[in-house]
């Protein structure tokens, strides 16, 4: 019996001690909600760690003004107004009898070659992490050259008569641009925008030649694609328009609407 008190005794000692010794949420669940909790903890700051890694490896906005060289180049058609040579082309009838005479309209041009660039600076207006808007000026010159095709006439009717002609157009425009830029993707953005300056015209015609320059306007939209960090693949399209240039030719004076589809590559310094 005495034994039996003695161990009865040295276990009811010892359970309490057990108790205490483990940790008190074990036996309600606390010890393993606390676990949890760490691991939660643990995996949050793992996900912000890896999330703030892939915001960085992907390219921002820069916040700062840029220097960027573009060149391009690509395909232009035009078309020229103004007055002919009465001698080469004079006013026609397609009726008979006429109903009136058809004067020339303009010059339809094949499709030409462009190309040319610019440089300029790139002043963010808004940054939001990836995404953003900027204004770009910048100072660009452009070389054109393309065979003219034939005169085209007045309508009449629905009718348009057309003429032979030969010849050849280069030209080079020196313009000042603004574009508004907006940035949708950290790989793409796109620019509205337009400019001024002059355009230099050389014209022959029928083997006569003349040359001269003209004020010059132009709209354009671009889109470009991020290649690295600092280059950029660009696509562009323009229309531009000139003032009557006085050729003497069997062009006598003509103003001047063309269109380009251009493609180049742009570098950000």
């Amino acid at each position: 019996m005495r034994h039996f008190i003695c161990t009865a005794l040295t276990l009811c000692s010892v359970q309490p001690a057990l108790a205490t010794e483990r940790p008190a949420g074990m036996l309600t669940g606390g010890w393993s909600e606390q676990v949890n909790d760490r691991a939660d903890a643990r995996f949050e700051s793992a996900a912000q760690v890896s999330e703030a890694v892939a915001f960085d490896a992907v390219p921002q906005l820069g916040a700062r003004t840029q220097v960027y060289v573009r060149v391009n180049g690509g395909f232009v058609s035009a078309q020229h107004y103004g007055d002919f040579d009465p001698g080469t082309y004079p006013a026609v009838s397609v009726f008979n009898p006429p109903l009136g005479l058809l004067e020339p309209d303009f010059v339809q041009s094949d499709i030409g070659f462009v190309a040319g660039g610019a440089v300029g600076v790139r002043i963010p207006w808004h940054t939001g992490g990836p995404v953003g808007g900027a204004t770009r000026i910048e100072a660009e010159y452009t070389f054109r050259t393309y065979t003219l095709d034939e005169v085209i006439y007045d309508e009449d009717f629905g009718v348009r008569p057309e003429a032979d002609i030969t010849g050849r157009v280069t030209s080079h425009a020196v313009m000042g641009n603004i574009i508004a830029e907006w940035q949708p993707s950290p790989y793409w953005r796109f620019g509205f925008g337009g400019g001024a300056g002059v355009l230099f015209s050389d014209l022959k015609a029928n083997g006569e030649s003349g040359d001269g320059s003209a004020f010059a306007a132009q709209a354009l939209a671009t889109a470009e694609f991020r290649l690295t960090e600092q280059l950029w693949l660009t696509f562009g399209a323009r229309v531009l328009g000139a003032a009557e240039v006085d050729y003497n030719t069997d062009i006598e004076e003509a103003s001047t609407f063309a269109g380009d589809l251009t493609v180049g590559i742009a570098l950000e310094i």
